[in-house]
């Protein structure tokens, strides 16, 4: 639960080990969504028939028609639509042949115990990886990964 000054009090306090990510997940092939969990409208692109631009504004117009339904607060909205704009930029710099047969679906899923929506963003077909910028020193330094 929160309450209504979104800050980092006491109330707000939230434990992502147990409730995973605020808010976004991603999630590729391995698992489909479970509908009943998604509120609002869902937006699903082809990365083929969008480009950068084009499914730049798609997704904006999504943000602000979804957002009145499901009442987030301005800064979730502004993480959220900075999340699928980000990751939809990234998509856009594969090749073309990476892309083909694959969607990108972005929506809200609802939340136990009363929490806010998070967001999620579904990638069907062939997979891209997004990595932090953390993720990216790793790759770079001189220590393998270990994968177990």
């Amino acid at each position: 639960m929160h309450c209504s000054c979104w800050e980092n009090c006491a109330c707000c306090q939230y434990d992502s080990a147990i409730c995973g990510p605020r808010y976004a997940r991603y999630q590729s092939d391995d698992i489909d969504v479970d509908m009943e969990n998604v509120v609002g409208d869902l937006l699903e692109l082809d990365p083929l028939q969008y480009d950068k631009e084009s499914g730049t504004e798609k997704i904006n117009a999504w943000i602000d028609g979804t957002v009145p339904q499901i009442g987030l607060p301005p800064s979730f909205v502004a993480i959220s639509r900075a999340k699928c704009i980000k990751y939809w930029q990234v998509l856009q710099t594969k090749p073309t042949a990476k892309l083909s047969g694959s969607f990108v679906r972005f929506c809200f899923e609802k939340r136990p115990n009363g929490e806010l929506p998070r967001l999620l963003i579904e990638h069907k077909g062939k997979s891209v990886i997004v990595r932090s910028p953390q993720d990216r020193i790793k790759l770079k330094s001189n220590e393998p990964e270990v994968h177990v």
